[in-house]
């Protein structure tokens, strides 16, 4: 078997990039391939987990915020809502991993890490914890001083007709803020949450991004972000080959 990787920055559509995630999912649950990764972007909208469908005001959430040009699709790892942008940059790593007491920290980190090497090449200087007030936040937040730069999620399946039982497939992924108004992302994710009959509100001051932490007149938010994806690249090839 072998791994699978993929490098595409061309703007896609939120739902091509989620069924390409869950597509290399099931070749590494069914034992067509070891590992792969994705790296993608996509149009603006707004990415939810299974979950926040059920909600009550689901349904009028999702055609207000279609109205406001926000289109809302569901994912199928957990966390919270995730608004998406050309200036946010997905990684979705998939690999196997028996199941065990510290399984779920290292298989988050087995994504953070790469990333946090990435940008500490780039002179970022990263680190996991939680942001209260952050969107999707969790303990596995890229963070850099007090604001969070990236949320992380994952979804586990146990690998089809494995010798040991205890054998899945973990798809990790990470959103990155790179680029873009980041005001207008948390004004629509709080949008939402009032049109679904959620009392929660996200903080614009909990957040940063890359074109703000690193800000440069000789090089482009669209350069910037090609770079930081071809850096996580190249430190995932070292984990995954």
């Amino acid at each position: 078997m072998s791994f699978s990787s993929d490098v595409s920055l061309s703007v896609i559509s939120p739902e091509r990039g989620l069924h390409e995630e869950s597509l290399l999912f099931e070749k590494v649950a069914n034992n067509e391939l070891t590992s792969g990764y994705k790296i993608w972007r996509c149009q603006p909208s707004i990415v939810v987990p299974r979950s926040l469908s059920q909600k009550e005001g689901f349904r009028h959430a999702v055609d207000a915020m279609s109205g406001m040009g926000w289109p809302v699709f569901v994912r199928q790892t957990g966390g919270d809502l995730v608004p998406q942008s050309p200036g946010s940059l997905n990684v979705t790593l998939v690999f196997k991993r028996h199941k065990d007491k510290g399984s779920i920290k290292d298989t988050y980190l087995a994504l953070c890490l790469p990333i946090i090497n990435a940008l500490a090449k780039m002179g970022i200087s990263a680190h996991c914890a939680p942001i209260p007030g952050s969107f999707c936040d969790g303990d596995y937040n890229l963070v850099v001083g007090d604001q969070k730069l990236a949320g992380t999620a994952q979804r586990w399946r146990r690998v089809k007709s494995a010798e040991n039982k205890n054998e899945f497939a973990v798809l990790v992924h990470a959103v990155i803020l790179c680029s873009g108004n980041l005001q207008e992302r948390w004004q629509v994710t709080n949008a939402f949450y009032a049109h679904c009959g959620i009392d929660k509100k996200i903080e614009l001051t909990k957040h940063t991004s890359v074109a703000q932490l690193k800000p440069s007149a000789s090089i482009s938010d669209e350069e910037r972000l090609k770079q930081l994806a071809t850096t996580i690249s190249q430190e995932l090839n070292i984990i995954i080959r």
